[in-house]
């Protein structure tokens, strides 16, 4: 699942979501709509924080939409 898609569903603003994985929000932000990838440190916290639902993997290897 993506970033973006995981915080919609969960009513969690970028800002709360940077403070729990220990991230800046804007860097966050950009995570969150494919304009970053994130360091391996930082998907692996992402992926612990949504209880696997946004996997470091997908963050670590996104793919454009469109793509399977």
């Amino acid at each position: 699942m993506k970033l973006r898609i995981y915080l919609m569903k969960k009513g969690k603003t970028i800002s709360d979501f940077a403070q729990e994985v220990q991230c800046d929000r804007s860097y966050l932000g950009a995570i969150s709509t494919g304009k970053k990838i994130p360091g391996k440190h930082l998907a692996r916290a992402i992926e612990q924080a949504t209880g696997g639902e946004v996997t470091a993997e997908e963050l670590l290897s996104p793919k454009k939409d469109g793509e399977g």
